[in-house]
């Protein structure tokens, strides 16, 4: 279900890949989110 969300994501990224300035926004934002994930991910399992 989670998976939806992360389409919906990769449609911004593809957006904000236009701006430079966006893709750093981006890719911060990622680096961030990228423990939460795998903590999300190993505590759903």
């Amino acid at each position: 279900m989670s998976g939806g969300r992360h389409t919906l994501r990769l449609d911004g990224t593809a957006k904000a890949r236009v701006d430079p300035a966006g893709v750093r926004v981006v890719r911060e934002a990622v680096s961030a989110l990228w423990p939460r994930v795998f903590r999300d991910g190993a505590s759903g399992r």
